[in-house]
């Protein structure tokens, strides 16, 4: 995997054609931007910059953008699994498009995304699905069951090799912030309380060891401190789920 998206990288820079990727909030932004500056994601991709309203949001914004009767741009989009598959991520897409777009516009769903057609014009969306849906350690240890960018956080987060590298964390030892997040999702989960999403476990870390920063600086600074503790190479096989898609769509819009 990390053959992969250091060759589809190199392939991309060679493009000087800035690639749009849209994402659902902050903390993919803050997430994704400290990928692309480490290295780890094409430099010829942007951002878009202060992301808000979720999925919803992130449709709204992308159908103005790839409406191929109009300016008719490709994209990448980021989007949490939650709780879909890949197919049905793609499928839900495509419906909401359909919605939002010009009538005169045909969507098709593809293995890599969602198609808009409007006679001889055609943009592309490449969809990348953020999160970790086979990752049995948030499953067994959590509960997780809505999978999303904060997966990859939190497992750097709870790594022994990185959390006492953490700014963000490495004021409260470490086996004993382990012990008490063990127990409040315990007690969450013996009051009937589900925590069922990565977002929780950032949230409750962050009660436990008195981070008050906002999430995305929260995820912004864990990512950038396993660079340090972890090394490049390690990060980069976690995140290789969401940087091999990503990585491939640049290649294909830049080719």
């Amino acid at each position: 995997l990390a053959s992969t998206y250091a060759h589809s990288s190199r392939m991309s820079e060679a493009s000087t054609r800035r690639i749009r990727v849209f994402v659902e909030g902050a903390d993919d932004r803050a997430t994704l931007s400290v990928l692309r500056k480490r290295g780890l994601l094409s430099r010829s991709i942007e951002i878009e910059r202060k992301p808000k309203g979720g999925v919803s949001g992130m449709i709204d914004r992308l159908a103005v953008w790839i409406d191929p009767t109009g300016v008719a741009n490709n994209a990448i989009a980021v989007r949490d699994f939650d709780d879909l598959d890949r197919k049905k991520a793609v499928e839900q897409l495509a419906r909401h498009l359909r919605n939002k777009l010009p009538k005169a516009v045909r969507i098709e769903a593809a293995p890599d995304g969602v198609r808009a057609i409007s006679g001889t014009r055609q943009t592309t969306v490449h969809l990348a699905c953020a999160g970790l849906p086979s990752n049995a350690k948030l499953i067994r240890r959590f509960s997780i069951r809505r999978f999303a960018i904060d997966d990859f956080v939190v497992l750097l987060a709870i790594d022994p090799d990185v959390y006492p590298s953490c700014r963000q964390l490495r004021e409260t030892d470490f086996a004993r912030a382990m012990a008490a997040l063990d127990r409040c999702v315990a007690a969450l989960a013996k009051s009937g309380i589900s925590i069922s999403v990565s977002k929780k476990i950032l949230h409750l870390l962050c009660a436990i060891t008195d981070v008050r920063a906002s999430p995305a600086t929260v995820c912004k600074r864990v990512v950038e401190d396993a660079f340090g503790a972890a090394g490049k190479a390690k990060v980069g096989s976690l995140f290789a789920p969401l940087i091999v898609p990503i990585e491939s769509a640049v290649k294909k819009l830049s080719d």
